[in-house]
């Protein structure tokens, strides 16, 4: 089984900063269905938050819609 790469420090504040666009200093703590999408319009993450945690099944796409992997936390 191949290990997941770990994110930089700058790659995990770029995704910080897309996830929580209003929410930079992570002073608010995210809540309830999430989605972000790529340029084209197509879904790129969707999943839940509780607390400010990922929760239940997230799922990646790739730009072309298609399912990039699917992650339960």
């Amino acid at each position: 089984m191949a290990k997941e790469k770990q994110l930089s420090m700058l790659e995990r504040w770029a995704i910080d900063e897309e996830m929580y666009p209003d929410n930079i200093l992570g002073m608010e703590k995210a809540e309830g269905p999430w989605v972000s999408y790529y340029d084209n319009g197509n879904k790129k993450i969707e999943g839940q938050f509780e607390n400010g945690r990922e929760v239940g099944k997230w799922i990646y796409y790739n730009p072309d819609g298609s399912i990039k992997k699917v992650k339960n936390y």
